[in-house]
């Protein structure tokens, strides 16, 4: 067994280790995508199928056919209603990152790319502060509000 070692490169607000997220809450479990299509896109599930404890409802694995419709409306809601930010950690915290921003390469996998396309729009830039405000702010008194001015950043992971 190795370890694996990986680069990512990404335009984000950087945040310290043990930030609160709206999306942290026992209901989500820390489940972003969760947390954006019930909690902020109202979608409700066509019908229930799972316990609170997380088994299935009633008892045994439903079909093939009862899975499929409970899955494909939620993953055709979550197509149509992506998660606006990347999530990104790099060992002592999160990025909070424009969705495509991510670049990542892997040991021995180089990755080539042009950094003049390391390109972020103002629109971009802009959604990524308004999505921070709006969901993200520190709602204790010891969190500090990170400098809302976004960057590159490179992080280097070992794992």
């Amino acid at each position: 067994m190795g370890n694996n070692a990986e680069g990512r490169i990404c335009y984000g607000i950087k945040l310290e280790q043990d930030y609160e997220f709206p999306w942290a809450a026992d209901k989500h479990d820390g489940d972003i995508e969760d947390w954006w299509i019930y909690a902020v896109c109202g979608y409700q599930d066509p019908f229930p199928l799972y316990k609170e404890d997380g088994n299935f409802l009633d008892g045994p694995r439903p079909s093939e056919e009862r899975l499929n419709a409970y899955y494909h409306p939620k993953w055709a809601f979550q197509k149509s209603h992506p998660v606006p930010v990347s999530l990104v950690n790099y060992g002592g915290g999160y990025i909070l990152a424009v969705p495509g921003s991510l670049l990542s390469g892997e040991w021995g996998d180089p990755v080539e790319f042009n950094p003049a396309k390391l390109v972020v729009t103002a629109d971009q830039r802009q959604a990524l502060i308004d999505f921070y405000q709006k969901y993200c702010m520190p709602t204790d008194e010891y969190t500090d509000v990170p400098v809302l001015e976004p960057k590159w950043y490179l992080r280097g992971y070992w794992g």
